[in-house]
């Protein structure tokens, strides 16, 4: 189109646009309540409230169910405990062992193997009650049996202690495991357990290609 045919056009342009906005005539009140809303409208999405986004957080985040048969709050207690020894260290872990009801006043000797109190101390620190007494054999009757598997607890003959590892072989983390506690392969000693418990309430991990 050149510039002659546009400047005859112009006539027509100027008729329609007169027939629009006398068809808007009466209507410019709606028009700008209408534009009016339409800002209303992009302020709420352009700038949501605090309030808003909290109550739209709350319904869009999906609830977490604890996944019970991987919590094992003892094994993340024990670990903090590991490399304190029983001398340097004998305070702190009477302190713990009597909060489950150790009586012991010393720790160095045979005579006062902690093993046990040390299992026990665990278990009560993380709200695990109804432990048993005496020596480490009474733990096979205590919770629910399970197979070899981390975090079990592992009763020796004359030890008890936490499973940490079952491959290529069995690691322990206890107390009074060379006077201190550590984590212990027991090829260095206790022997095969006897037996593996589990604490009731929580569901043993399924652990697979495992050799049992």
């Amino acid at each position: 189109m050149n510039q002659e045919q546009r400047y005859q056009e112009i006539p027509q342009r100027l008729s329609r646009i007169e027939s629009v906005l006398s068809a808007l005539d009466g209507k410019a009140d709606k028009i700008l309540k209408i534009l009016e809303d339409v800002e209303v409208v992009e302020e709420s999405f352009t700038e949501p409230t605090p309030s808003l986004i909290q109550s739209h957080a709350e319904v869009m985040q999906p609830q977490m169910v604890p996944n019970v048969e991987q919590t094992q709050p003892w094994m993340d207690e024990a670990w903090k405990w590991v490399g304190k020894h029983e001398d340097g260290d004998k305070e702190e872990i009477l302190a713990m062992l009597r909060l489950a009801g150790c009586t012991l006043t010393s720790l160095s000797g045979t005579q006062n193997a902690w093993c046990t109190w040390f299992v026990r101390g665990i278990l009560n620190k993380v709200g695990i009650s109804e432990l048993p007494s005496g020596n480490s054999l009474n733990f096979l009757n205590w919770g629910q049996d399970c197979e070899k598997i981390i975090g079990a607890i592992a009763v020796f003959p004359s030890h008890v202690a936490f499973v940490t590892a079952i491959e290529p072989e069995i690691k322990i983390l206890g107390g009074n495991q060379s006077d201190k506690i550590c984590e212990y392969p027991t090829r260095y000693g206790f022997g095969i357990p006897v037996g593996y418990r589990y604490p009731k309430g929580f569901k043993p991990p399924v652990q697979t290609g495992v050799t049992t």
